[in-house]
């Protein structure tokens, strides 16, 4: 195979460093051989490359034209696209990743369930009631809530507010259309608690209690969101100190941080306590950091 034949396949290739290369020594070739067959065959390879070609090419087609007296005029190189079916590929992988992110979130948090118990086998097992039936403050762990921080958490409740019910509900699997990424949005939880129990009456509340970091589209970021119809959403993820690995001053315990949000969840809404203005106290009006939680007091002053 000449050279010339080289770079013809070079170029239907598209490896147009090497075509240039190859077109190079035909056109020497041909020079020597005076063969005007072959320099035409090049003049018409190398406006190819000058129109297609990566950078460098162009640059050396460019020099090849001007040494055969056959300067190129200045035309705007073709944007190649991608063949269909890579970009089908790409496509592809990304909806895969995606959907693998949103699946295993959705799994980690109980969005899928085996149907195997009817609706109402399921509220005859012992355990946990389903619905509040009295008043009180009433924990709704949401998706795989540890199900021994719930449990401590209203205990913690309990010895603060001992003349208050407390009680853990049984876990509900987290509504699809509440999950963002890797969040959850505060207010799609708050529609599917609303949904599921109704507005609540004076003297009962339900806090629904999620592993998973929560976003509000139209407020600040905090550890809890609602309180209307006496519905709130608290979550734990930016509680965690196993969420801040080295970072030594956020290492306070988990549940000492939720008892002191839950606290402040059931004197706010539950009991309609007002905040106050002293940032070192438990009902100061907003707690936006870890470092603020963890500075407050922990136990709550007389009230009047």
């Amino acid at each position: 195979m000449t050279s010339i034949e080289r770079a013809e396949t070079a170029i239907r290739a598209e490896r147009w460093d090497d075509a240039a290369v190859l077109l190079w020594t035909a056109l020497e070739e041909a020079r020597v051989a005076g063969d005007e067959e072959v320099l035409e065959r090049v003049r018409v390879l190398v406006a190819r490359v000058a129109q297609g070609g990566s950078a460098s090419a162009r640059a050396q087609a460019k020099t090849m034209a001007e040494a055969i007296g056959a300067p190129l005029p200045d035309v705007e190189p073709v944007r190649r696209r991608w063949p269909r079916w890579r970009i089908a590929f790409v496509l592809g992988v990304l909806a895969f990743v995606f959907a693998s992110d949103q699946i295993a979130t959705l799994v980690n948090h109980g969005w899928f369930r085996a149907p195997s118990l009817a609706a109402g086998a399921l509220d005859a097992r012992q355990g946990p009631a389903s619905h509040p039936e009295e008043l009180g403050i009433y924990l709704q762990p949401l998706g795989r809530f540890p199900p021994q921080l719930a449990e401590r958490a209203a205990t913690a409740l309990k010895v603060r507010f001992p003349t208050t019910r407390v009680q853990v509900l049984r876990e509900v699997p987290i509504d699809a259309s509440a999950v963002f990424g890797r969040q959850l949005t505060a207010e799609r939880l708050l529609v599917q608690l609303r949904s599921r129990y109704g507005q609540q009456p004076p003297g009962r509340m339900i806090v629904g209690l999620t592993l998973l970091d929560m976003r509000a589209s139209e407020t600040r970021w905090s550890f809890s969101f609602g309180g209307a119809e006496r519905i709130v959403v608290v979550a734990t993820a930016r509680m965690d100190p196993d969420n801040y690995i080295g970072l030594d001053r956020f290492h306070a315990d988990l549940d000492w941080r939720l008892d002191k949000i839950l606290t402040r969840v059931a004197a706010f809404v539950y009991f309609g306590y007002p905040p106050c203005d002293d940032p070192d106290d438990l009902l100061y009006k907003r707690v936006g950091s870890l470092d603020h939680l963890d500075a407050v007091a922990g136990e709550l002053p007389p009230r009047g």
